[in-house]
């Protein structure tokens, strides 16, 4: 009994600690990206932007200038194996939350129907996709 005890004061200890992680970083004027829900093993992404604008020198806007170039000239079928080459990634360093938010940005410019991984202030990595003609679908049978 007493380890199910510690086992819920730690699960609610990292519930709060990343509750008030997310609300420092939104209280900052700053741009972000946060995995939607912390304890969710990477379960997507959740942008989180300002309007302040931020020195053109600055290393995160280089490396999200750097992603953004990277993923321009891609096809939808390179994006795609770019996503589902990362999706199962369960680390999380703030490169790739700039590279997802990039891809996510790439998806959003191309022609494609991507309503079934991404929202408007989001991205589902919880499952692989597949195109399938102008749409793109979660593949939730693996």
């Amino acid at each position: 009994m007493r380890y199910v005890i510690l086992i819920l004061c730690f699960l609610f200890w990292n519930y709060v600690c990343g509750f008030l992680i997310v609300q420092r970083l939104r209280s900052l004027n700053t741009t972000y990206i946060t995995p939607v829900i912390l304890s969710e093993y990477m379960g997507g992404i959740r942008i989180v932007d300002s309007n302040e604008e931020m020195d053109e020198n600055h290393w995160s806007v280089i490396m999200k200038n750097e992603y953004k170039e990277r993923l321009a000239n891609k096809t939808i079928e390179e994006l795609v194996d770019n996503f589902n080459s990362d999706q199962p990634s369960q680390g999380w360093v703030t490169a790739r939350g700039y590279f997802l938010a990039a891809l996510r940005q790439a998806f959003l410019d191309s022609e494609i129907d991507c309503s079934s991984f991404i929202s408007e202030k989001g991205m589902s990595l919880q499952y692989q996709i597949r195109l399938e003609g102008n749409i793109i679908f979660q593949v939730k049978d693996n």
